[in-house]
């Protein structure tokens, strides 16, 4: 999991990336336009887990 930060704050992300107007990042597309203008920056990898479900492969 990637954490985000918004350094000019949340409301120039909504304007940049909330594609559908419901005033939250809840797709890819959306999260994709805020990293793009620069208004959200990915901070890198803050979780990882493995799902019991769908194991990594060993290595």
């Amino acid at each position: 999991m990637h954490g985000l930060d918004f350094p000019a704050g949340y409301p120039t992300v909504l304007a940049d990336g909330d594609l559908d107007g419901d005033s939250v990042l809840d797709s890819t597309d959306e999260v994709h336009a805020a990293l793009a203008t620069g208004s959200a920056v990915d901070v890198g990898v803050v979780k990882q887990f493995e799902c019991p479900a769908i194991p990594l492969p060993r290595r």
